[in-house]
């Protein structure tokens, strides 16, 4: 361990002692000081605090207020001569106060007649000087701030004589004379301590003048410290200017983070990059403060002492901190506005969903309130209509109790995750009243439920069996009567009805031969069969919901008697076939995927129609119309026609008139090859679907929510492969990995989602050997305000084992599209069993979007040749680069020669026999030549 050089002998205040390894320990009376150290005032000292060491060789050094002194050899073994004293530009003031004094004194002395002609000194008694001598204050074991000790000094402690001025008088009782030498006086500048050693034989000037004249002497202004002081201090608030404009720039990512993505962990740090700011435009603001006032004292200084200094740099350095702590302050008062913002829009999605958890707790509560009375009623008079309107309120309650549970889990998830951002944004947020809401919609559900359950029990005992049963009949007649319904054996054989019910389940009515009379029959919901071997000759068949078949062999209706049969299969995906539809007769497929065939219409069909609904349904007609005037509606989706006996000239004739709302129309007037096995199933199956929405999506929006599917393709196609393509777009705050990581899943492989942008996948599966293909949408989810919506879904053949076998279509097959349509041939591909060699775009302003080759090999037989007519308003647009096929991104197709196939510009070509003019354009796919022959008068668009 280094030597001691010094003891603490007295403290006022907070001083530290910094050892050379860095350590810092607070001084007490007696600590000891080594070599090496450093003595250190705190900055909450007042310049009144002080601090007294004493040298090893006796020598006092005193410290005041924040000062700091190197304790080392070169301290230890100085000897300081009054020329080495060192002041503040304070000190030369002090200097001035002190000559006045001493002038003051000098009159007092003059007007006491002393002897000053003869140069002696008067002899005349001494007045005691003790109270000046105290205020000097030079003694062995003590050292002061002279210039402050005279300044306090009072000209009326000074007798009139010059000799009693003396400071080392023997009068003096605070100056001993014995052991002069080792006595030091102190001045006090702001970089630490200088002293002097004192004469050792103190000369006594009885001449004030002289006396003034040599402490003033001692007044020597020494700049450099003061210069060194403001070097320092610039590059402090330089550093404090670079760590403000640093931190105003994290405040500012911190919380465009947050903004982007509000977790409390990202809410978290953008608070703590606020707090950061603020510190550091604190610091900036110090600093700059500092060295403001450091210039200040400098400039005094050379004023004083009349020298010139450059404080251009340090004034700058002022100027920059001073910015910089503006721009952090600024930056944290955005910072802190964007994250309460996000913390707000939390509070707002919040009350939102509480007023959702309120209606669905009110919705609940009224629900159970009518399962209640309607199971009373029934109760009372066990009717089928009220029966049925008990099961109906049955079902409302469980609905409703599912709505109220799910409204009170989202608004639940959304106050953790507004407690949480609210904690991390060190905000104060109000919930309670989501809280009782989400209580409340859970007591609701509890309500519902139970009141649902208890009806059922209640009216379970008085429904008579009639879900699920299989009914036979010779045929039914006119009646004198009802005829009800009862068990199977009592239905087996009657032939007399007027009204059928059967209720909900899975149903099969078949009637052998006619029905003749007014006949209501009601499937109910369910999975629906109703076969009549002969006439349906009038009345309703009503099946209700779920996928049904109806099958009449013979007639819709009576033109005999003008009786009509109406049919109505509600929502599902129905199939309706119909032997000769006839007179003002009706089919209402309702929405979902139907297909319906008509074997014949008959002439008299004049007042009748046929109405598919919503969805993508197919209308297939064997006959040649003629005479029809009924009308036929396609409605909302992307429905087929299909007219095996109508040629282009009878379409355009009138037949076209009867028909609306078809996206795409096939004349076919021949049979195609029987060697053709590609088969039909519609392309979208989104109704097959949990979860399914009005508007045909698929919604996910619960902490873990599935949707999923078995969809029947047919055992025929068992081992063949399908293409399964659909849209997927994230909802609110979606997370792709991190604490709050979202998951959206298909048959278990999890997808990637960006945040709010809508994404397209391609997936080829193989039929299972049931005909099946299983879909399985799943939903891992973080956020109230988070999900996932699927539409556009479809699947459609994929692979050689979906080829043509080499058939060939040796008639024509003609597509007519007309009104002004935007066509993508792609959804044609698996609609339609038929080989397409001609699209006519007829009248309206038609546009065939971004055709593939692949389109083109799917709707033609093997020759692989689309001819499109058309004129100059019709429109048709190219995909230069495509030979992937349908739905498989953007990738090429390649050749074998490796390069990349896609659509070919060719040469105009004039047909013999019609004298149109056409242009090639050609491509290849698989080695395969492929052909577009576009009239010359249509418009080609390339991308």
């Amino acid at each position: 361990m280094s030597n001691i050089i010094a003891t603490v002998s007295g403290v006022d205040g907070a001083f530290y002692v910094k050892s050379p390894d860095g350590t810092l320990r607070e001084l007490s009376n007696g600590d000891v000081i080594h070599e090496g150290d450093i003595v250190v005032g705190s900055s909450s000292n007042s310049k009144n605090n002080s601090i007294l060491l004493v040298m090893q060789d006796g020598t006092d050094i005193v410290l005041s207020a924040n000062e700091e002194q190197l304790f080392d050899s070169s301290l230890a073994n100085s000897e300081f001569s009054k020329d080495e004293t060192v002041t503040t530009a304070e000190s030369l003031d002090e200097a001035s106060d002190l000559l006045d004094i001493f002038n003051e004194v000098d009159e007092e002395v003059d007007s006491d007649n002393m002897e000053t002609a003869s140069g002696s000194e008067s002899q005349g008694s001494t007045p005691s000087n003790a109270s000046f001598s105290e205020n000097f204050d030079v003694i062995n074991d003590v050292s002061v701030d002279v210039s402050a000790a005279l300044r306090e000094s009072d000209s009326s402690q000074f007798m009139d004589k010059k000799s009693d001025l003396n400071p080392y008088s023997e009068s003096s009782s605070s100056l001993p004379l014995e052991d002069n030498s080792s006595r030091r006086v102190v001045f006090e500048n702001e970089n630490g301590k200088t002293d002097f050693q004192t004469p050792t034989e103190p000369k006594i000037d009885t001449n004030i003048e002289s006396i003034v004249d040599t402490i003033t002497d001692n007044f020597v202004v020494d700049l450099t410290p003061l210069i060194v002081n403001v070097a320092n201090l610039t590059e402090l608030a330089e550093a404090a200017t670079a760590a403000a404009n640093d931190a105003a720039i994290a405040a500012q990512n911190a919380a465009t983070v947050a903004t982007e993505n509000p977790t409390p962990e990202n809410l978290a740090a953008a608070e703590a990059a606020q707090e950061a700011a603020v510190d550091a435009a604190t610091a900036a603001t110090n600093a700059a403060a500092t060295l403001q006032a450091a210039i200040t004292t400098l400039n005094a200084a050379a004023d004083a002492a009349n020298e010139s200094v450059d404080t251009a740099a340090a004034e700058a350095a002022v100027t920059d901190a001073t910015t910089a702590a503006n721009t952090a302050t600024t930056a944290a008062t955005q910072s802190e506005a964007a994250t309460d913002n996000e913390v707000a829009l939390m509070s707002t999605n919040v009350a939102n969903l509480t007023e959702l958890a309120e209606a669905a707790t009110a919705a609940a509560n009224d629900a159970a309130i009518a399962a209640q009375n309607a199971a009373t009623v029934a109760t009372e008079n066990p009717t089928p209509e009220n029966l049925a309107a008990a099961e109906a309120a049955q079902e409302a309650a469980v609905d409703a109790a599912t709505a109220a549970t799910n409204a009170a889990a989202t608004l639940q998830a959304a106050i953790t995750t507004l407690n949480a951002a609210a904690d991390a944004a060190n905000e104060s947020v109000d919930t309670a009243a989501a809280e009782a809401a989400v209580t409340d919609a859970t007591t609701a559900a509890n309500t519902a439920t139970t009141a649902a359950t208890q009806s059922e029990a209640a009216t379970e005992s008085l429904e008579v069996e009639t879900e699920g049963i299989d009914l036979h009949y010779s045929n039914i007649g006119s009646t004198n009567g009802d005829n009800d319904y009862g068990d199977e054996a009592a239905l087996v054989g009657s032939d007399n009805a007027e009204n059928l019910t059967t209720g909900d389940g899975d149903d099969s009515v078949i009637i052998d031969n006619d029905i003749e009379s007014n006949v209501t029959i009601d499937l109910g919901a369910g999975d629906d069969v109703i076969e009549v071997g002969d006439d349906f000759d009038s009345g309703y068949i009503n099946s209700g919901k779920g996928d049904d078949t109806v099958i009449i062999h013979d007639d819709l209706g009576d033109n005999y008697t003008g009786e009509t049969g109406h049919i109505s299969t509600g929502a599902g995906d129905d199939s309706v076939t119909v032997g000769k539809l006839k007179d003002d007769s009706t089919i209402t497929t309702g929405s979902g995927d139907d297909n319906v065939v008509l074997e014949e219409v008959s002439s008299s069909f004049d007042n009748g129609s046929v109405s598919l609904g919503s969805g993508d349904d197919i209308l297939e007609i064997n006959d040649d119309l003629e005479g029809t005037d009924g009308m036929f509606y396609g409605g909302a989706g992307n429905d087929t026609l299909v007219l095996k006996d109508v040629t282009q000239e009878e379409w355009d004739a009138g037949i076209k008139e009867h028909f609306v709302g078809f996206e795409n129309t096939i004349l076919q007037d021949a049979t195609l090859s029987s060697e053709n096995d590609l088969s039909i199933f519609d392309s979208s199956f989104i109704e097959e679907f949990d979860n399914t929405q009005d508007d045909g999506t698929i919604r996910l929006t619960k902490t873990e929510d599935s949707s999923s599917a078995v969809i029947d393709l047919g055992v025929e196609n068992a081992g063949k492969t399908v293409e399964i393509s659909f849209n997927a777009t994230s909802l609110g705050t979606w997370d792709n990995g991190g604490a709050y990581d979202d998951d959206f899943i298909f048959n278990g492989e999890e997808l990637m989602l960006p945040r709010g942008e809508q994404q397209s996948f391609t997936f080829e599966t193989t039929i299972n050997d049931n005909g099946e293909v299983k879909i399985d949408f799943d939903s891992k989810i973080t956020g109230s305000d988070e999900g996932v919506i699927i539409e556009n879904f479809e699947i459609a053949p994929s692979g050689d084992d979906w080829s043509s076998n080499g058939a060939t279509n040796d008639d024509n097959a003609v597509l007519l599209i007309e009104g002004d349509e935007t066509i993508d041939l792609s959804a044609l591909d698996s609609n339609n069993s038929e080989f397409i060699d001609t699209i006519t775009l007829g009248d309206g302003a038609q546009n065939i979007v971004n055709i593939s080759l692949e389109d083109v090999v799917e709707l033609t037989d093997e020759s692989n040749i689309l001819r499109i007519e058309g004129d100059v308003t019709d429109k048709i647009t190219l995909n230069m680069t495509d030979g992937n096929g349908h739905g498989h991104g953007n990738g090429n197709r390649h050749g074998a020669d490796g390069e990349e196939n896609g659509w070919k510009l060719g040469d105009f070509k004039t047909d013999a026999e019609t004298g149109a003019t056409y242009q090639e354009v050609t491509g290849k796919v698989d080695d395969k030549t492929v052909t577009l022959e576009i009239n010359a008068e249509i418009q080609i668009d390339q991308n």
